[in-house]
């Protein structure tokens, strides 16, 4: 807004956030737990319901069907990050599936 911005280091792991106040001038560094599992926390909380889904006979929160097209999203970011190109999805993930096919034969992205 006109009042403030928040704002912090993209890709830095600081573990703050930082809020300035445009009125007053003061900035307000304010602490943001960071998880140790590489993953943001996200780690536990797939690994519980794996685990609940095994004992219970329960289908777990995601499927493979919608875990799949998501991490291929993800990768081909880090592919268009990594080379500095645009990175056609479709094909992109053409590449992940021949490669998981064929790892011989594959790309070497997945």
């Amino acid at each position: 807004g006109t009042k403030g911005s928040a704002f912090g280091m993209l890709g830095a792991l600081e573990g703050e956030l930082h809020h300035a106040d445009h009125v007053t001038g003061k900035v307000r560094r304010i602490p943001i737990p960071t998880a140790t599992d590489g993953h943001g926390g996200g780690e536990r909380p797939l690994f519980e319901d794996v685990l609940h889904a095994l004992r219970t006979g329960a289908p777990p929160r995601t499927s493979i069907a919608a875990a799949v097209p998501s991490h291929v999203l993800a990768y081909a970011a880090m592919e268009a990050a990594a080379t500095g190109t645009t990175v056609d999805v479709g094909a992109f993930a053409g590449d992940v599936w021949a490669s998981l096919s064929d790892p011989a034969g594959g790309t070497g992205r997945a």
